[in-house]
């Protein structure tokens, strides 16, 4: 939309029956809003390509509830968009898009900012490449989407459009499988992930550009159950492998129903191997002893012969 009232390239505000709203100063973002959010001191978050109607602001910007542009909050970014961010518990921001500040070569993609739109030094910013459309958190991980398949440094780091960062704005590298994301393009669209969305019990929404993720046929869309420790199992309402009992301390027992000759494979959440075996096409069970294992956390997989992932579930090992 970029015409209300006959104004163009504007922010505006509707009254409870739909008629234009007079005493909001209209904001104009040239080219394209992104984002707005409503913040808890009642002022709006905005981010978009390119600028507020002054040219005073780029990319990302705050404004009152009447619309007029807080001056206490500057980026300093002299060109770029912002795309999608989010405001974390203690105000500050972290952002995704092209922001062009002075100072710093590079154009940043991803970065965090302070409650007053201070670049955050203390966080690791990433020099932009990668086209990020989404943003998210999930038991103290940041969440990364787009259309990437690899990451900064010298982007040698494989990832498929999905990746997960510490606050600390360093890549999580105990991620166990890169390869977790988008199996293929929908129609002529690359793959890619395009929004997050976090719901209670540490579930979370995916949604994007893709007819399957990590093997689980899903049409553009998908739950998680959770990403904790840098690693991520998807949340199949039927699930076809079946872990018992669990938590464990001694022994476990693992039923799996599977379509195609593969392995079954249990890693710790540093992605070492732990057991691997050969499975056939069929039901079966199989059973293993946890006693000489460390307390926490380990995933099973189940992949195919070629390596897609068929399913992935949790393990708590406990110590009695």
């Amino acid at each position: 939309m970029n015409r209300a009232n006959g104004e163009e390239d504007r922010i505006f505000r509707l009254n409870p029956d739909g008629s234009f709203d007079s005493t909001f100063h209209m904001t104009t973002c040239y080219y394209e809003l992104y984002k707005m959010i409503h913040l808890s001191n009642g002022k709006f978050l905005v981010g978009g390509w390119v600028s507020d109607y002054s040219e005073t602001r780029y990319a990302l910007w705050r404004i009152f509830p009447d619309g007029e542009i807080d001056t206490t909050f500057d980026t300093h970014c002299t060109w770029g968009a912002g795309g999608d961010f989010i405001v974390l518990p203690d105000h500050k921001i972290i952002a995704t898009g092209q922001f062009k500040i002075p100072g710093i070569y590079d154009t940043i993609c991803l970065c965090r900012f302070n409650e007053n739109g201070e670049l955050d030094t203390t966080f690791t910013w990433t020099k932009w490449r990668e086209l990020i459309y989404s943003v998210g958190i999930n038991y103290n991980k940041i969440l990364i989407g787009g259309h990437f398949d690899t990451w900064h440094p010298n982007y040698s780091i494989k990832y498929n459009h999905f990746a997960i960062f510490n606050l600390d704005g360093t890549i999580d590298t105990t991620l166990i499988d890169r390869t977790f994301g988008p199996d293929s393009s929908y129609n002529y669209y690359p793959p890619g992930i395009m929004f997050f969305r976090s719901i209670t019990g540490g579930k979370i929404y995916i949604g994007g550009y893709f007819p399957s993720f990590a093997g689980y046929d899903s049409f553009c869309l998908l739950r998680l159950y959770d990403i904790s420790m840098g690693n991520a199992e998807i949340d199949n309402k039927a699930p076809d492998l079946q872990i018992y009992p669990n938590p464990a301390s001694e022994s476990v027992k693992i039923h799996c129903e599977i379509k195609a000759d593969g392995y079954l494979e249990i890693r710790d959440v540093l992605g070492r191997m732990m057991r691997k075996c050969k499975v056939t096409r069929s039901s079966f069970e199989y059973q293993f002893d946890v006693h000489a294992f460390p307390a926490g956390i380990y995933f099973i997989r189940v992949l195919e012969l070629n390596g897609k992932q068929t399913e992935c579930r949790k393990l708590l090992v406990t110590k009695s």
